[in-house]
């Protein structure tokens, strides 16, 4: 990140999330300097979250780099088109944005991958902690703590072939997997986290329609067991170059 602008230490970092917990612990332990940070989703609230940008960043001339990173693109309610037709007519011909892709590894299937495992994902304390979170903030309603909480959550997988609404056309083009962890309360079915996997080559012609490309490296992690790989993306905005 360092390298992908000018500036070095000097560098000061703008944490944006719904969730006042992480956003301060997103502050916390940043190595930069926190000027302030946006309490709001960056789908639902994005006029307000650009509103801000733009009254207390834009008025400084120096580049901007914005970040998506832990594959927040494949956690999207709005789908991804949506997300990347505002950031590119929202940024300048000086930002740049740095984007966090899961990648179908070499050894990837649909059966194998842990994304699809209930009872792996609450094995971890920090992750049971997160979904009680989500449901309380969802449902207003207190899940139990423990093993208790895998009645109240189930997974869904989706993949390109699907048809149905919520983001699913960007999953359709980009020929992606999804697994969806919905909480699951009376007749209701909410989702609470989308995790994607997607086609490398198919994923970036999908980009190239909202930004250019300055540089990508689809290896840049790769799990043990071969099934995900970690691919970055660095953005500018073509919308900014022809203003």
């Amino acid at each position: 990140m360092r390298d992908a602008l000018p500036g070095g230490k000097s560098l000061s970092y703008i944490p944006v999330d719904l969730s006042e917990g992480m956003l301060y612990m997103a502050a916390s332990e940043c190595d930069y300097r926190v000027a302030f940070g946006i309490l709001g989703d960056f789908e639902d609230s994005f006029p307000f979250v650009r509103r801000t940008i733009e009254q207390r960043v834009f008025s400084n001339p120096k580049a901007c780099l914005f970040t998506l990173l832990g594959n927040t693109f494949g956690n999207l309610d709005k789908g991804q088109a949506s997300l990347l037709e505002r950031l590119s007519l929202m940024m300048r011909a000086q930002d740049r944005l740095l984007l966090d892709v899961a990648v179908k590894g070499p050894k990837w299937s649909l059966t194998a991958d842990p994304g699809g495992d209930v009872a792996g994902l609450l094995k971890s304390q920090p992750r049971r902690t997160w979904i009680a979170n989500g449901i309380r903030r969802m449902l207003g309603e207190s899940p139990p703590e423990g093993s208790g909480l895998r009645k109240w959550v189930k997974i869904e997988t989706r993949s390109f072939n699907d048809a149905a609404g919520g983001g699913q056309s960007s999953l359709e083009v980009l020929g992606s997997h999804a697994f969806d962890l919905m909480i699951t309360r009376d007749t209701k079915d909410l989702r609470l986290l989308r995790v994607c996997r997607f086609e490398w080559e198919p994923l970036g012609k999908f980009i190239s329609n909202f930004f250019d490309v300055v540089g990508c490296e689809r290896d840049v992690d790769v799990t043990d067991d071969g099934m995900v790989r970690s691919g970055a993306f660095l953005l500018s905005s073509r919308k900014a170059h022809s203003r």
